[in-house]
């Protein structure tokens, strides 16, 4: 588990409910937290998370954070590709729903 690792900290959870922009202003945010409490990096869960966070990294010109986003869509891959996102995450869809 990425918790039990050491060295790494979870320092907050952040449940965007399906809005991408919750990601972007919570990134703003905590960007603007005193360098005691800084985030080193990112962990997106959720598609569109990764590109939000990336945008207010590339936006802020802050290249001192790692941002592992989730997807393969090309918006995500060309922000891998400008250094902004460090990796991406892909899974293959169930061809039937989960509770099926």
């Amino acid at each position: 588990m990425l918790a039990e690792s050491p060295g790494i900290s979870i320092a907050e959870i952040v449940d965007i409910r399906g809005q991408s922009t919750i990601a972007f202003d919570k990134t703003e945010r905590i960007c603007r937290r005193p360098a005691k409490d800084r985030v080193d990096a990112f962990v997106c869960l959720e598609a569109s998370a990764g590109k939000e966070v990336a945008e207010v990294l590339r936006r802020g010109n802050t290249k001192d954070r790692i941002v592992i986003a989730m997807d393969v869509d090309k918006d995500t891959l060309d922000l891998v590709k400008a250094g902004v996102i460090a990796a991406t995450i892909a899974q293959k869809p169930s061809p039937w729903p989960m509770w099926a």
